[in-house]
C-alpha cells in the first residue's frame, strides 16, 4: 500500500452531474493519489468517456475508468473499485454529489488525532450545491451501534476509510452501505462522524436509489436478521 487517498465515483446515467462531481475530487484542498469512476453499465458510455478524457488532459490526478458488464447495483461496483485501491486510504462518492473543497484535508487531520479509527464519516446537505463551500465550525464523535439502529448517520459520499477494512458493502441495491456500517460497529470497528456537512447532493436523480422508500425499507430489515 501507498499513503494517500483514493476516491472511488460510482456512476449510472449521471453524465448530466458527473464532470461537477470529479472537479470537486480535483480542486481539493488535499489532493487525492487518484480517482477511479466506475459505471454500472450506463446508457450513454461514450460521452462518459469524453469527459473522463478531458479532465485527464487538464488535470494532474488519474482518473481511471471502469465499467460493468451488467448493471449491478452500487455495492458490487464500490467492491470492485475498492479491490483495485493500492493507497491506504479509500473514499467514495456517488456521480450526483460534491465535495466540499476541504472535505480531505479535514478527514485526514481528523485521522491524525484518532489513528484509531477505522473510518471519518459526516453529513450530505441535499440541497446546498456550492462547489467552493468549506466545513468549518465543526465537532466529532464516535458512533454507536445501538444509536445506529434507529437512523443511519453515515452518507456514503462523506466516508474516508481504511482501505485494509475486510469488511465490505452487500451487493443488493438498496441499504448495501447501512449493511457495512452496521457490520464494523457490531464487530466494534471505530466510525468517527463529523456532526455537520462535508459534501453535498448536486440534483434529485431519478436513478438514485434512496428514493425508494419500500424496497430500501425490505433490505433494511435484512441488516438486523
Amino acid at each position: 500500500m501507498n499513503n494517500g487517498i483514493t476516491v472511488i465515483v460510482t456512476t449510472y446515467n449521471n453524465n448530466n452531474c458527473i464532470q461537477e462531481c470529479l472537479l470537486s475530487v480535483i480542486n481539493q484542498t488535499q489532493s487525492p493519489k487518484s480517482i477511479i469512476v466506475i459505471d454500472d453499465c450506463s446508457e450513454d458510455i461514450l460521452t462518459l468517456k469524453e469527459i473522463i478524457y478531458s479532465l485527464n488532459n487538464t488535470s494532474n490526478i488519474k482518473i481511471e475508468l471502469l465499467i460493468n458488464e451488467k448493471n449491478s447495483g452500487p455495492g458490487f461496483s464500490r467492491n470492485k473499485a475498492w479491490g483495485l485501491v493500492n493507497t491506504d486510504l479509500v473514499a467514495f462518492l456517488d456521480a450526483d454529489d460534491i465535495y466540499y473543497k476541504n472535505k480531505l484535508e479535514l478527514q485526514l487531520s481528523i485521522l491524525k488525532k484518532y489513528p484509531e479509527a477505522n473510518v471519518i464519516g459526516g453529513q450530505k446537505n441535499h440541497h446546498n450545491t456550492e462547489m467552493n463551500k468549506e466545513i468549518n465550525n465543526f465537532k466529532v464523535k464516535k458512533l454507536n451501534f445501538y444509536k445506529m439502529l434507529f437512523i443511519n448517520e453515515v452518507a456514503t459520499s462523506s466516508v474516508l476509510l481504511k482501505t485494509n477494512i475486510a469488511h465490505k458493502f452487500n451487493t443488493t441495491y438498496y441499504c448495501e452501505d447501512y449493511f457495512l456500517w452496521m457490520t464494523l460497529l457490531k464487530k466494534k470497528f471505530i466510525i468517527i462522524i463529523i456532526n455537520t456537512d462535508i459534501c453535498s447532493q448536486l440534483n434529485k436523480n431519478e436513478n438514485n436509489l434512496s428514493s425508494h422508500h419500500f424496497k430500501m425499507q425490505y433490505e433494511l430489515q435484512k441488516v438486523f436478521f
